[in-house]
């Protein structure tokens, strides 16, 4: 409750400290309640050992769902305030209590299985025309490969929100925003300095966009552009000699042409910064990213297509000064999660003999993340993802078919891994489903995917792989 109790605090403060804070007019009538309620069932062959041949045959089956309850609106003119509590089927540590098939929860039990994940107040205008969001709030882009915290399109039905400060203002077609997050603070403030075990990580970030069809006020020049700057810092101790501090110079290029039918993007990040354990070693980061993205959309017949072609470098361990590999926020909490796949970028039993930081392969870029105090050197990513989307037409368009293929590998191989001769080839993935949307409330997706991984594969050196992953799917989405 203590997300809560820190929202109402913040709330109380602005009303009693405003200088018009007594001639302040509430109208709750404007405050709503939202929602949804998230199904996913899951039938998966093979996710552990690539066998289908082996006594230890791997077999999941599991249906979860993911409760979310919001409360917020507008307040008074210019302030408004959200409230969100979120259950989901890993949220009381690793228990899964209450699922479907096990004993009902109590009333009390269950009221723990909840999280407030929002619970922030937002002012349109503080001061100088700059907007602010304050308290627990999603941040990032669900699509980012950089840096993201919110609802996550995984197995588990991962929900996150952060502790933020977020701050915005528009000076002529320039949109700037700056966020200031704390991640991780598990140490204790004594007199002017942190004391104590663990981490405190804190992530801020600046950006500014603009789009040219706002600069020259031609609506056929449907550009956006945005660049940003990130940084991440993780006070190991109280010396500087001991700290981790990451930076990602982030460009971001759209093309809108001919009213959504053709669409371009380029995404950019080059790393920066340095980790340093102890008083003599310092590894300086060194990696990038390049993502290119082309869409076509045929609104007339019902049919999209997609191409992706993303690499994150890799670094093949034969410096110990610099870490060529690309980094993302995944180690300060702000994990992107774009999804590159059903298996690859959704399975977190994959376990970390063939995924990346204990997470799905493909469900960030980022190959080198180690939660362990430190930044890992990694192997570096390399997708290319094609994907279609047809809709058909009858049932008032409410019925689509996609298909989805995709291809990795890893960047840069050791010199001991090519010596024992495997290979940067991960494997390739086909998705196929079949989705069903009754309104704009209510949708329901069913499908399978299939994986298959290259034998001799660096990174999926996990025995004989000689068989596909199989995976099964069902979702449906109810809003309120």
């Amino acid at each position: 409750m203590r997300h809560a109790k820190g929202a109402l605090s913040v709330l109380m403060a602005m009303l009693l400290l405003g200088q018009n804070a007594w001639a302040l007019e509430l109208d709750l009538s404007k405050i709503k309640l939202d929602g949804s309620l998230d199904l996913k069932s899951q039938s998966a062959n093979n996710e552990t050992d690539f066998s289908d041949k082996n006594a230890t045959e791997d077999q999941r089956n599991s249906t979860r769902h993911k409760l979310t309850l919001g409360l917020g609106g507008e307040l008074t003119d210019g302030v408004s305030v959200k409230v969100e509590a979120v259950r989901t089927p890993l949220n009381n540590g690793a228990s899964t209590a209450g699922q479907f098939g096990q004993a009902a929860q109590t009333p009390h039990g269950e009221t723990l299985n909840f999280r407030l994940e929002n619970a922030n107040l937002t002012i349109d205008d503080v001061i100088l025309e700059v907007g602010a969001t304050l308290g627990r709030q999603y941040v990032g882009k669900a699509d980012s490969l950089v840096l993201f915290a919110g609802h996550y399109d995984d197995d588990n039905l991962t929900v996150a929100g952060v502790d933020a400060v977020k701050l915005w203002r528009k000076v002529g077609p320039v949109d700037v925003n700056y966020l200031h997050a704390t991640t991780n603070d598990t140490k204790t403030l004594a007199g002017n300095d942190y004391t104590g075990g663990g981490n405190r990580r804190v992530v801020r970030s600046l950006g500014v966009g603009l789009n040219l069809k706002e600069v020259t006020g031609q609506d056929m020049l449907d550009v956006p552009l945005t660049a940003a700057w990130h940084h991440g810092t993780d006070q190991v101790t109280n010396t500087t000699a001991d700290n981790l501090n990451l930076g990602i110079y982030e460009l971001n290029a759209s093309v809108n042409l001919l009213d959504g039918m053709l669409g371009l993007g380029l995404d950019w990040a080059s790393n920066s910064g340095q980790q340093n354990t102890g008083a003599t070693t310092k590894v300086d980061f060194k990696g990038d990213l390049t993502a290119l993205k082309g869409m076509v959309n045929l609104k007339d017949v019902g049919l999209k297509l997609g191409v992706e072609l993303a690499q994150a470098s890799g670094d093949d361990g034969s410096t110990a000064t610099q870490d060529k590999s690309f980094h993302d926020m995944t180690y300060f909490g702000l994990a992107p999660r774009k999804n590159y796949g059903e298996i690859l970028g959704k399975s977190n039993a994959l376990g970390n003999t063939v995924s990346v930081g204990g997470s799905p392969v493909l469900q960030g870029l980022d190959s080198g993340v180690n939660t362990a105090g430190a930044v890992a050197v990694g192997g570096g990513l390399s997708v290319t993802a094609l994907n279609a989307a047809y809709t058909l037409p009858v049932m008032d368009n409410k019925l689509s078919v996609s298909a989805d293929y995709l291809t990795a590998e890893i960047d840069k191989l050791t010199a001991a891994q090519s010596a024992a001769g495997l290979v940067k080839d991960i494997g390739s993935e086909i998705d196929v489903a079949v989705s069903y949307m009754k309104s704009d409330n209510i949708m329901f997706k069913v499908g399978a995917a299939q994986f298959d991984p290259d034998a001799k594969s660096a990174l999926l050196a996990n025995g004989p792989m000689a068989d596909t992953i199989t995976k099964y799917f069902a979702n449906a989405t109810v809003k309120f």
